[in-house]
């Protein structure tokens, strides 16, 4: 059976003072990520965009597990910052993502925060230019927003992760956009 999933950005913003919020390198805000007509995510989380968007796109060219925390960590990172090209362990939403022919099958979605925990007893099929239809848009969403503020004032220490980070991201959202465009 074919079902949806749908992903958006709710809100995005910077952490910091409002004056300089230059020192924010990871855009962070409120995510409503919907299966099968079931929202799996919570208004209250505050997310890091820009790190969930780079988790999910990993997710169209391999399959996640919520157990590989060392490679991705949660697929909506709960607000996390630096380092950011490493996953966020700590709180998230999580679900398995499989690929299977021209279907992703997503499964067993999870909430955690730093007090609660909910389980979803789904398991969906989506067709697998939906689902990278999906993520593609948010991606963009959140590299539009983080490019409509300039250039970030990220510390010496940081600025390496900082390139690594920008460089996966942009080259997995050009493979997905080519992905696309050969489907049509």
């Amino acid at each position: 059976m074919t079902a949806s999933f749908e992903l958006q950005i709710t809100r995005q913003h910077w952490l910091g003072e409002p004056d300089d919020q230059s020192h924010d390198a990871c855009s962070h805000g409120g995510i409503r990520a919907v299966i099968s007509g079931t929202v799996v995510t919570s208004d209250e989380t505050e997310y890091g965009v820009s790190q969930s968007a780079l988790a999910l796109l990993r997710t169209l060219e391999r399959d996640h597990s919520p157990g590989d925390r060392v490679n991705d960590g949660y697929l909506l990172c709960h607000g996390c910052g630096y380092p950011i090209v490493f996953g966020c362990g700590n709180f998230g939403t999580d679900w398995v993502v499989h690929h299977e022919g021209e279907e992703v099958v997503l499964s067993q979605p999870r909430h955690i925060d730093s007090v609660t925990s909910k389980d979803f007893d789904i398991q969906v099929r989506v067709r697998k230019a939906d689902y990278r239809r999906q993520v593609v848009s948010f991606a963009q969403a959140a590299r539009a927003f983080y490019l409509s503020v300039g250039p970030r004032s990220v510390q010496d220490w940081e600025q390496h992760m900082h390139d690594q980070f920008w460089a996966e991201f942009d080259e997995r959202l050009n493979r997905a956009n080519a992905a696309a465009v050969s489907e049509t």
